[in-house]
């Protein structure tokens, strides 16, 4: 398992365009990534003449992110396409339920003692997002939502994107 360097990513040139000042907009699909070589510390180094911009890249857009979840900048400093994957965060939830009071005293109830779903106490519970183990089925779960962390030391699976690439 080694890192993934420029020699790591296929270069589709997709549209090439002259814009009126011979600079090139070039529309270009890259591919990288086979779920064992890992992401190089600083991103992912980039042959800037495989662009059709063998010179220099003045600006360069992601267009296409595809649907790997993770963000993409162009570092221009250092020709390398960087990647943003969000931090783990846990999110729960509280259940509440409302005691609907019956005349039958055998009814099952919420037992506000243990937290948990139980019988007979006939009061409003709050049972907290703290141990889906042992309270009544509250759910905790790791979410994949926020900003910008680079990955470390991770294997990246096959991933295709598409950026728009002004330069000369």
């Amino acid at each position: 398992m080694g890192a993934l360097g420029a020699s790591s990513v296929t270069y589709t040139l997709l549209n090439q365009r002259k814009m009126s000042d011979s600079r090139s907009l070039n529309r270009v699909r890259l591919a990288f990534g086979n779920a064992s070589d890992t992401y190089p510390s600083g991103g992912i180094p980039l042959t800037i003449g495989k662009m059709g911009c063998p010179t220099v890249i003045e600006s360069m857009v992601v267009v296409d992110k595809g649907t790997s979840g993770y963000s993409f900048m162009y570092d221009q400093d250092v020709k390398k396409l960087v990647m943003f994957q969000a931090p783990a965060q846990t999110h729960t939830h509280d259940l509440f339920i409302r005691d609907n009071t019956i005349a039958d005293a055998a009814a099952n109830r919420i037992n506000a003692n243990t937290n948990a779903l139980s019988t007979n106490t006939g009061a409003n519970v709050t049972v907290s997002g703290t141990n889906a183990a042992t309270s009544g089925g509250i759910l905790s779960a790791t979410l994949a939502a926020a900003a910008g962390v680079q990955p470390t030391s991770v294997a990246i699976a096959a991933q295709t994107i598409e950026v728009e690439v002004i330069g000369w």
